[in-house]
């Protein structure tokens, strides 16, 4: 009970103790359970709350592994681009071998010209050039993203963790609160039946 409380209630007392003393103490007795019976009040409003608490920190573990997901959903869209990226240039290089085998065979026929031909491997080393600025370009961007994603999921996983440790300090500090109000409640409650049982003892006697 309150220190300032208590006050108040013996100023009160010692008023009436000379007139009526069985009724103040009925009436400290009154005081007392009616205060306990508002600290379980209190303790019941913050058990709730740290339920409450509780199951805000099962909804962010979910959205946490929502974004997992996700990212994990991206990344292998990332690895699909990049097979197909290998794709090509397997392909290309089945068409460069191609045309190797048809350029040895119209040599052997006498028939392929040297100034179309020189044309041709121009067009080739170009068309080429031109394929590996493009795939390497893509493949920079892919990486870039990849980069950006990997350092958000560890930004999240990291601010996770830190939510989930305050939560877990909080709700520690909850429980012992919780225990010191009804520890406190308990001995109020000794200490309240202890006074009934000698007032109807006084009365007996």
């Amino acid at each position: 009970m309150p220190r300032c409380y208590l006050t108040i209630l013996n100023q009160h007392a010692s008023l009436r103790l000379s007139s009526n003393p069985n009724g103040v103490m009925l009436w400290r007795d009154f005081l007392c359970l009616k205060w306990a019976l508002e600290e379980k009040k209190l303790v019941r409003v913050e058990a709730k709350d740290s339920e409450r608490s509780a199951m805000q920190s099962f909804q962010n573990k979910n959205e946490t592994l929502d974004v997992y997901t996700e990212t994990l959903g991206k990344m292998l869209e990332h690895f699909a681009q990049m097979q197909a990226v290998c794709e090509h240039v397997n392909s290309a290089k089945s068409i460069e071998r191609e045309y190797y085998a048809l350029k040895s065979k119209v040599s052997d026929d006498g028939v392929l010209d040297k100034s179309l031909e020189a044309k041709l491997v121009q067009w080739q080393a170009k068309g080429r050039r031109r394929y590996l600025e493009a795939r390497q370009r893509k493949v920079e961007a892919v990486v870039v993203e990849v980069d950006a994603i990997t350092l958000k999921t560890m930004s999240t996983k990291e601010a996770g963790a830190a939510k989930l440790q305050a939560l877990d300090n909080k709700v520690e500090e909850i429980v012992k609160q919780v225990r010191s109000y009804l520890f406190l409640v308990s001995s109020i409650f000794k200490l309240s039946w202890g006074l009934v049982l000698s007032v109807a003892e006084a009365k007996v006697a």
